[in-house]
């Protein structure tokens, strides 16, 4: 008995389901919501890629922030605002999209590594819940491509 199989017009279809575009439009997507989730958690709540508190800030350090008239109730990275000007969602051409700090600023790295040995925890990353985020965008985007 011979086997035979459909699948190269499987993949034809699925081929021309699945445009350029309509992929540049789900890694926009899928950029974007990551981005504004790290955001939102380490620069507004605080929260490591655990969802536990970065950490504590010491007396002296909450004295100086206070003057400033910053928040001393958890550790955001915030002090002069460049740390988090330059964590941006950038555009890599064709490339797709990427999350960071540009290849040329050794500040964002440096700062990066320094804190994380600091307060002996990983900051910046992919926490379960943006990473059930992610599946359910793909999901989402293949129900609507079979649609087509």
């Amino acid at each position: 008995m011979k086997y035979e199989s459909n699948l190269n017009r499987v993949i034809s279809v699925i081929q021309k389901k699945l445009s350029v575009e309509s992929i540049n439009e789900l890694t926009k997507e899928i950029a974007t919501n990551l981005y504004n989730s790290s955001v939102d958690r380490i620069f507004n709540k605080g929260l490591n890629v655990k969802g536990t508190k970065i950490g504590k800030y010491k007396k002296s350090t909450k004295l100086i922030r206070q003057r400033k008239g910053l928040q001393t109730a958890f550790v955001d990275l915030t002090f002069t605002g460049l740390f988090k000007r330059y964590y941006k969602l950038r555009k890599l051409g064709f490339k797709g999209y990427t999350i960071g700090f540009p290849a040329n600023n050794l500040y964002g790295e440096y700062i990066t590594v320094w804190n994380e040995k600091r307060f002996k925890c990983k900051i910046f990353g992919i926490t379960k819940e943006d990473n059930k985020m992610v599946d359910d965008l793909i999901k989402k985007f293949i129900i609507k491509v079979n649609k087509k």
